[in-house]
């Protein structure tokens, strides 16, 4: 089952070689598994700690949630 709510999160952690991360998200109790392929962004898609993110839409998995697209906030 997935969600289209959009909402704000804090990526706890990101790995440029594997193209993965987790995120703590507003009003949801497990971290948010997080893509690189779901980032919204020209060139190389990454992440970096503590950066501050909008997911649009959550997705439930056999191993919790994970996002299903990702917006830098501007200047943060």
């Amino acid at each position: 089952m997935s969600t289209q709510l959009k909402t704000k999160a804090v990526v706890q952690w990101f790995d440029r070689t594997k193209g993965y991360g987790f995120a703590s998200v507003e009003g949801v109790e497990q971290d948010v598994l997080l893509h690189q392929s779901v980032i919204e962004m020209e060139g190389f898609r990454y992440l970096k700690p503590k950066q501050e993110i909008v997911i649009e839409g959550l997705e439930d998995t056999d191993k919790g949630q994970r996002a299903l697209k990702i917006i830098v906030v501007e200047g943060k």
